[in-house]
């Protein structure tokens, strides 16, 4: 049988983001304590039988490409496993979460945050025009529109 206490001597990887960020991984699928375990373990996401060993996932996912990187899950629904998952920055891992709203504009589905940044359009403008009833298309139209228009 393995020898847990040890195991993170063996690697050599012990103080390293990429261990942490593995540890952390585990906890929240693992541990019922975490407070985060709802939401990973909890709703059956698990780590793949591979990654339970660190030497496996750093083979899988190399290097964090930089601090700015945190393990991302493609699918968010998904498990902890080497086709699912990837090193993603902050922006990527907020319009891939599972309580994102999408919405589909001109045959494109993306999130609100998406559409805006692609047509130009200020966020917060759009969620306020969304928020009074207006429709995506009508949200999505730039420059002023008269407040009758909403309605």
């Amino acid at each position: 049988m393995e020898d847990k206490k040890h195991h993170q001597y063996r690697h050599g990887g012990r103080k390293t983001d990429e261990y942490r960020i593995w540890r952390h991984m585990r906890t929240r699928c693992e541990n019922k304590n975490c407070p985060a375990f709802h939401s990973y373990g909890g709703r059956g996401i698990a780590v793949c039988e591979q990654w339970l060993d660190f030497k496996n996932f750093i083979a899988d996912m190399g290097s964090r490409p930089s601090k700015k990187h945190t393990l991302d899950r493609i699918d968010v629904h998904g498990n902890y496993e080497p086709s699912n998952c990837r090193w993603a920055t902050m922006k990527t891992q907020q319009r891939n979460r599972s309580n994102n709203a999408t919405y589909t504009y001109k045959g494109v589905t993306a999130t609100l945050a998406e559409l805006c940044e692609t047509h130009g359009c200020k966020y917060k403008t759009v969620h306020m025009r969304l928020s009074k009833g207006a429709s995506i298309e009508l949200a999505l139209t730039p420059g002023r529109i008269a407040y009758r228009s909403l309605q």
